[in-house]
């Protein structure tokens, strides 16, 4: 499973901490390395959001917890929708409400 784990610093936390505690959780067996699928930070703020790779919602609550002294999470799960396929799926939707009588 893919989650979105969109990330805020917490009040007071420096930069070299936040570094510090982040760089611990990359390297740390079965951290960030291994599951880490993307990593995007908002411009001029001290927040973003990871996209993680895991299987198992327990193990990912333990690897976020190892930032929560850093940082605040808000967690979702994610899938991905091809464009195409996805298009296409809503025309099909589309139709057969029409052709029932729907919009």
């Amino acid at each position: 499973m893919r989650w979105h784990c969109e990330y805020r610093w917490h009040p007071g936390v420096t930069p070299d901490l936040a570094r510090r505690r982040i760089v611990e959780t990359y390297d740390a067996d079965g951290g960030l390395a291994s599951k880490l699928a993307g990593w995007y930070g908002y411009a001029g703020e001290a927040a973003g959001f990871l996209l993680i790779d895991e299987a198992d919602p327990f193990l990912l609550n333990q690897l976020l917890s190892s930032l929560s002294d850093v940082m605040a999470f808000e967690v979702r799960a994610a899938f991905e929708l091809k464009p195409e396929p996805a298009i296409a799926r809503r025309r099909g939707l589309l139709a057969g409400a029409a052709a029932e009588g729907g919009a």
